[in-house]
């Protein structure tokens, strides 16, 4: 990936030098700019979409334009492309602590619902955000709602454990939404705040799955159904939401593996083609390894080869 990165910079380079002469950008420099362009965009794992709606709007902000003196053109193309990708990415904000605040001055138990399929780091994740939210003065309730395996209840308890929440669980086999329905009547009893529900993976969405999801979404009524997705997915993580948003539908996302993950282009792909609020990013597989969102990180990534 590196070597062709390298080409392409290197074509690149060559047209803005004709640029540096002329300060100004005719069409057929922003052809060649695309041309040279787009090999790394789709290298640092944007999907073909969005890096033809990147390149347009490229091309719609340069031709024709004057290249101020006090800048060099390659300066002048690479930030007017980073502020194209830095919109992309601003995607809307929601205030968690906010909405909780809000519902205990309603007397009633803020419900997260945690959704995703297998091996995405969904419980992880889940412990991960009760944890802060415990650090933060909320009393947080786990739910372990994935029934389905008798392993991932075993799981959510060790990730639980590590936190300092305590969980409402039942056997394995048991009816999900009434886990989930039980930890919402325990935290009203108890005056808990949040209450993180874990949800069924499996490794696709079938009809059982969507019925499970749908009975727990609808009984439960969540005030936040939150997508868990794997940066290091690629284009699947696009096909996950919107089967996810079809079935059940979803209000914000989390990525996780960024550790793992030098590229950050599927981000810029779903922040693109969603408009879902991304709330954080998972950066590491300890309970605290949880950052906030923040665009300028993915942007770093895409334009690592800089």
């Amino acid at each position: 990936m590196l070597n062709l990165l390298r080409t392409s910079m290197r074509t690149l380079t060559s047209t803005i030098a004709k640029i540096a002469r002329a300060r100004k950008v005719t069409e057929k420099d922003i052809e060649q700019i695309i041309f040279d362009s787009t090999p790394a965009l789709l290298s640092a794992g944007i999907y073909f979409e969005v890096v033809d709606e990147i390149t347009q709007q490229l091309k719609s902000e340069l031709v024709g334009k004057e290249i101020p003196r006090e800048i060099t053109p390659e300066e002048y193309i690479r930030e007017t492309l980073k502020n194209i990708i830095r919109k992309l990415l601003n995607t809307p904000t929601i205030d968690i602590e906010g909405l909780i605040r809000k519902s205990m001055e309603e007397k009633k138990p803020f419900l997260i619902v945690f959704l995703g399929f297998n091996g995405v780091g969904k419980s992880l994740t889940l412990a991960k955000i009760g944890y802060m939210l415990r650090k933060k003065g909320f009393r947080v309730l786990v739910a372990a709602g994935d029934t389905y395996r008798s392993a991932a209840i075993e799981q959510l308890e060790e990730y639980s454990r590590m936190a300092g929440l305590p969980i409402v669980k039942q056997k394995r086999g048991s009816d999900s939404c009434s886990v989930v329905y039980q930890a919402v009547e325990k935290a009203k009893s108890k005056y808990y705040n949040v209450v993180l529900a874990d949800t069924a993976g499996r490794s696709h969405l079938d009809k059982n799955l969507i019925e499970e999801l749908r009975k727990i979404v609808r009984v439960n009524n969540p005030d936040l159904k939150v997508l868990v997705l794997d940066s290091l997915s690629g284009t699947d993580a696009i096909s996950q939401l919107e089967a996810f948003n079809k079935n059940v539908g979803v209000d914000a996302l989390i990525f996780t593996k960024l550790d793992a993950n030098p590229k950050g282009g599927i981000i810029v792909s779903i922040a693109a083609l969603s408009k879902k609020p991304i709330i954080y990013l998972g950066v590491g597989g300890g309970i605290e390894d949880l950052e906030p969102y923040n665009p300028e990180i993915i942007i770093d990534r895409v334009f690592s080869w800089d």
